[in-house]
C-alpha cells in the first residue's frame, strides 16, 4: 500500500477530478517554489511543488499564477526568450511553451527518473540532469531529448554549461562531472568531499562556485578542473548559488526547520561570506535580471525581490503564511479562518479578499464557529476560548488554562460546546459566561464536535491506533461511546442530516453511519495519509482533506472517492457553502476555493495518439493491449483507478496480456506510451 501511495504523489497525469482550486491566500499562490529564471526581456517564471507556476513580465515587480499544466513537482525552469520556457520535474516530466505559458506541450524525456536541473547555454541547446545519473540533451532541431552516456548512477542535482560544449554537473556524494564535447563523454573531478552538492553556477568560462549541505562552498578559477573548499560560516542546507559578477555572488538555502532561511553574499569572489539581513523563510533558487534587479524564491510561494544589487530584499508574497487550522462560513459570503500563531482572518465577499482582523494575541487557535455574521467563538490550546459579538472586530477571552481545546460548536448564540484533550468537554448555556465540565475516560483525545439538533450531538477522537465516537441525545448532559474500534484516531466528524454522518482520521480512515451512529462502516479512499477534516453539503456530496495536500471528493455518499490534484502541503480544514463552492485552509497560510461543478477530465497536455487496441472491454479476467507503432523499443503501460492510484506499471513489445481478475468492479484508466506517442482509454472491469 505504501508504494502505491508514493506513486500517487508523483503522477504527472491522472484521471482525476478537474475542479479548479483558486488561491485566495497567500497571493499569487502558496506552494513552495523550487526554481526561477529571469530573461533579459523582463519575462520570468518560477515553478515548484504541486504544479506551481508563476509568471512575471515586468522584471519581477508583479507576478501572476498560471494554471498548473501538470500535477507534478517542478524542479527547474529555463526562459530562453519572451515566449519560450522549459520546465522539468518528477517522473521525468519535461514541458515546453512557445506562447508565454498559455499552452504547454510535453517533451518525451525518455526517462521516468526525477529530473532535478535544467540549463540552456544557447537558444537551441539545453541540458538536464536527474536521479540515478541521468543526463539529457535537447536541441530545437529535433525538438526532443536524447539520453547521454554516463558512467555514474548517483543522483545529479545541478548542471551548468559555460558554452554549448563545456559543462559541469554536480550531485550526490561529492560528485562533480565535467564535459568538453557537449556531453558525449564526462570525466570525474575528484575532491575530498562525500556530501551532496546541490547547485553549480559560473560567471564566465573559468570562475564557478558549487554549494551543498553543511554550508560548504567550492570555488574554481580554471573552468572546473580544480576546486578550493570554503566554509560559508553556518552548517545549513545550501540549495543554490548565483554569480552576479566576478566578485559578487549569493548563496541561499535553509537551516532546520525549513522556515529558517539562510542567505549569504560575497563581494570577493566567494572567499568570504556575510549574512543578508531580514530573511526569515527557506529559499530554493534565485535569478538576476541585471546588476540591480533579481528575485529569490522558496517556501510557501515566497518571492523575494532586490532592486539594489542584493543589499536588501522584499518579500512580494501577499498575506499571512502561518499555518491556518480552521475555516467556517456562517453564510455564503461571510467566512472566518483562524491560525496556529493566533491570526483571525475574515472575508465578506466569498473569499475575494481576506482581512486579518486579529493577530498574535493568542497562539495555537484550533477551531472557529460562527452562529451568525456577528457572534462567533474560537477554541484553542492553552485552554483558550474566545468570543466576539461584532463580527470579529473585538474578542473577549472566556477561558484560559492548560487544556488543549480542539473543537467548538454552538447551537445558537448562547448554547455551545468545546472539547479537547485530555478527554474534556465543556458546555455553556449563557453565551460563555459559565461552563459545565465533563471528563470522559480514559482521557481520549477529543478532536471534533457536531450537533444535528439541540439534543443530538457527536464527538470524534480516540487514541492514535483506536478511533472513538461519542453520542449524546440529551443536549450534552451524558455521552455514550458508540464506536470504539475505528482503525485510527479520528480528527473530524460531520452530519449532513440526522442519520448520515462521516468521520475522518489517521491512515486514510473514513467512517460512515446511515442510522444516526448506531453502526459505522469504513469507506476506504485508497490512501494511507492523514485525513484531517471532512464536510458534506448533503448526504451524498462531500470532501475530505488532509496531509500532503490531499483532497478527496465523493458524490455518492462515500461509495467511491475521487482524488483531486494535490495542492498545498498539510490541509487542516474544509467547508462547503453550497453544492459547488468549497474552501480549504492549511499550512503556509493556504486558503483555496473551488466554485466549479465536479467533472472528470483526461490529461491536459496533448500528445500524438497510438490508437492501441484494448480487448475485451468490459473484462473480468484478463485484457490484451496491442499496438502497431514501429519504434524499435519497448512501450510503457500504466493502469490507474478512479482515485488516481497507479495499480500497474509495466513494459511490453507491441502486445501484452494483463491479469485484472483481482480488480474491484469499476472504471479504470489504461495509459500506453510508446516513444513520443501516448494514448489513454477507459477500461470497465465487472
Amino acid at each position: 500500500m505504501k508504494t502505491t501511495i508514493l506513486a500517487i504523489a508523483f503522477i504527472a497525469f491522472c484521471f482525476c477530478a478537474s475542479a479548479q482550486w483558486t488561491w485566495q491566500n497567500p497571493l499569487p499562490q502558496g506552494n513552495s517554489l523550487i526554481a526561477v529564471d529571469l530573461h533579459s526581456s523582463g519575462t520570468g517564471i518560477a515553478a515548484g511543488l504541486y504544479g506551481a507556476i508563476v509568471k512575471t513580465t515586468d522584471g519581477g515587480n508583479s507576478w501572476i499564477h498560471l494554471p498548473p499544466p501538470a500535477h507534478a513537482h517542478f524542479t527547474s525552469a529555463s526562459v530562453v526568450d519572451h515566449n519560450t520556457y522549459y520546465l522539468v520535474g518528477t517522473d521525468g516530466i519535461s514541458l515546453k511553451t512557445t506562447d508565454g505559458g498559455n499552452n504547454w506541450i510535453e517533451l518525451n524525456s525518455g526517462t521516468t527518473k526525477q529530473l532535478n536541473a535544467l540549463h540552456f547555454p544557447t537558444l537551441s541547446t539545453g541540458y538536464a540532469v536527474g536521479d540515478s545519473g541521468i543526463i539529457l540533451k535537447y536541441t530545437t532541431e529535433t525538438d526532443q531529448w536524447t539520453i547521454l552516456p554516463n558512467f555514474i548512477a548517483r543522483n545529479l542535482n545541478s548542471v551548468y554549461f559555460t558554452d554549448q560544449n563545456t559543462g559541469i554537473a554536480v550531485g550526490r556524494w561529492g560528485t562533480i562531472l565535467r564535459t568538453t564535447n557537449g556531453g558525449a563523454s564526462w570525466s570525474m573531478i575528484l575532491t575530498n568531499h562525500d556530501f551532496d552538492f546541490r547547485s553549480v553556477h559560473f560567471f564566465n568560462d573559468n570562475h564557478g562556485l558549487i554549494v551543498g549541505v553543511h554550508g560548504f562552498v567550492l570555488k574554481t578559477t580554471n573552468g572546473g578542473l580544480n576546486w578550493t573548499t570554503i566554509y560559508c560560516g553556518v552548517d545549513c542546507e545550501l540549495q543554490s548559488v548565483y554569480f552576479k559578477d566576478i566578485n559578487t555572488a549569493f548563496i541561499l538555502g535553509w537551516c532546520s526547520p525549513p522556515e529558517i532561511g539562510i542567505f549569504r553574499k560575497s563581494t570577493d569572489g566567494g572567499l568570504t561570506w556575510s549574512a543578508v539581513s531580514g530573511i526569515n523563510t527557506g529559499l530554493w533558487a534565485m535569478s538576476l535580471l541585471d546588476q540591480n534587479t533579481g528575485v529569490a524564491v522558496g517556501a510557501y510561494g515566497s518571492i523575494l525581490q532586490t532592486v539594489d544589487g542584493g543589499t536588501s530584499w522584499t518579500n512580494l508574497l501577499e498575506g499571512p503564511t502561518e499555518s491556518l487550522t480552521s475555516v467556517h462560513f456562517p453564510d455564503p459570503l461571510t467566512g472566518y479562518v483562524v491560525g496556529w500563531q493566533g491570526s483571525v482572518l475574515k472575508t465578506t465577499n466569498g473569499g475575494d479578499n481576506w482581512i486579518t482582523i486579529s493577530e498574535g494575541a493568542f497562539n495555537r487557535l484550533r477551531s472557529v464557529f460562527f452562529v451568525n455574521q456577528n457572534t462567533g467563538y474560537i477554541a484553542g490550546h492553552y485552554g483558550t476560548v474566545l468570543k466576539t459579538i461584532d463580527g470579529g472586530e473585538n474578542w473577549t477571552t472566556l477561558l484560559t488554562g492548560t487544556d488543549q481545546y480542539e473543537s467548538v460548536f454552538f447551537l445558537d448564540e448562547n448554547t455551545g460546546f468545546v472539547c479537547g484533550y485530555p478527554g474534556k468537554i465543556l458546555k455553556t448555556t449563557d453565551g460563555g459566561i459559565s461552563w459545565d465540565s465533563q471528563q470522559l475516560g480514559p482521557n481520549p483525545n477529543l478532536r471534533a464536535l457536531w450537533f444535528t439538533d439541540s439534543q443530538t450531538g457527536y464527538m470524534a477522537g480516540g487514541q492514535y491506533s483506536s478511533g472513538m465516537i461519542f453520542k449524546t441525545v440529551d443536549g450534552g448532559e451524558t455521552w455514550d461511546l458508540v464506536l470504539n474500534d475505528a482503525p485510527s484516531l479520528l480528527f473530524d466528524i460531520c452530519f449532513p442530516d440526522e442519520n448520515t454522518g462521516y468521520a475522518a482520521g489517521i491512515h486514510g480512515t473514513i467512517m460512515k453511519t446511515s442510522d444516526g451512529g448506531l453502526s459505522w462502516v469504513q469507506h476506504p479512499t485508497g490512501t494511507y495519509l492523514t485525513l484531517t477534516s471532512t464536510h458534506f453539503f448533503d448526504s451524498n456530496k462531500g470532501y475530505v482533506v488532509g496531509s500532503a495536500g490531499t483532497i478527496f471528493l465523493t458524490v455518492n455518499g462515500g461509495e467511491t472517492w475521487i482524488q483531486h490534484p494535490r495542492i498545498g502541503d498539510w490541509l487542516e480544514s474544509v467547508w462547503l457553502t453550497d453544492a459547488n463552492i468549497a474552501y480549504v485552509v492549511g499550512d503556509g497560510g493556504a486558503i483555496l476555493k473551488t466554485d466549479e461543478a465536479f467533472i472528470l477530465s483526461s490529461p491536459q497536455i496533448p500528445k500524438p495518439a497510438i490508437h492501441f487496441e484494448l480487448f475485451p472491454n468490459p473484462a473480468s479476467q484478463s485484457i490484451t493491449i496491442r499496438h502497431h507503432i514501429e519504434t524499435g523499443g519497448t512501450s510503457l503501460i500504466e493502469i490507474y483507478n478512479m482515485a488516481g492510484q497507479r495499480l500497474v506499471k509495466d513494459s511490453f513489445n507491441k502486445e501484452t496480456v494483463l491479469d485484472v481478475s483481482s480488480f474491484q468492479p469499476g472504471i479504470y484508466l489504461v495509459r500506453v506510451q510508446t516513444g513520443a506517442f501516448i494514448e489513454s482509454k477507459k477500461l470497465v472491469v465487472y
